[in-house]
């Protein structure tokens, strides 16, 4: 939904590989976070096997996430729960709940190098379809460069569902629009005029 109403960091000419790994980098740090957080009293083994050339820069931002559950007490509660919407015809996957002092958190795992514009909406996306009402959320940025190499980034829950919504509201009318126009022919390059001879 974001990628069609253009609301998706555009990588412009940064070369695939490097997108490639990055995501990948990503899955890698999310998976041992989440690992951590479920047993925090059992030893965690970052593998060379698994990480290979990132190796390093997966173990520092673990090394972050650690140092975040320890300043925040984070309690795991539940992770990569589908959260949807039949009616807004949309599924979301969530990284990570936990409770923070007692209240419920949504938080979303990023080992990304800066900050994205879309993360709001990300959160809003999911706060908006939460189970349990959850309205506490916010990206867990997750980066070497960061002061105690992490910084976690809350949104106000009303603010970010509201954008959410706009932006749903904005997609369900753009398709709407495109399903006008193909049931019209308008996209069908046999698209034209029959006239009946004579005019």
């Amino acid at each position: 939904m974001l990628r069609d109403l253009g609301l998706k960091p555009d990588y412009g000419d940064t070369p695939e590989y490097i997108i490639r790994n990055a995501a990948n980098r990503g899955k890698l740090v999310e998976m041992y976070c989440l690992r951590l957080i479920q047993n925090p009293k059992e030893p965690l083994w970052i593998r060379t096997k698994h990480t290979g050339s990132q190796h390093l820069d997966v173990s520092v931002r673990v090394g972050a996430f650690y140092k975040w559950m320890k300043a925040t007490s984070a309690e795991y509660v539940d992770s990569h729960d589908f959260v949807w919407s039949a009616k807004d015809r949309v599924c979301w996957q969530r990284d990570l709940r936990v409770k923070i002092s007692g209240r419920l958190t949504l938080v979303d795992i990023k080992a990304t190098s800066k900050a994205e514009k879309d993360w709001p909406l990300q959160v809003g996306c999911g706060l908006s379809y939460d189970e349990d009402g959850c309205d506490r959320g916010g990206i867990l940025h997750l980066n070497p460069k960061l002061k105690d190499g992490y910084k976690f980034r809350e949104y106000d829950a009303a603010t970010v569902k509201s954008q959410y919504r706009r932006a749903v509201d904005r997609w369900h009318s753009n398709r709407d629009f495109q399903l006008l126009r193909n049931e019209l022919g308008f996209d069908s390059e046999a698209f034209g005029f029959e006239t009946e001879e004579g005019d």
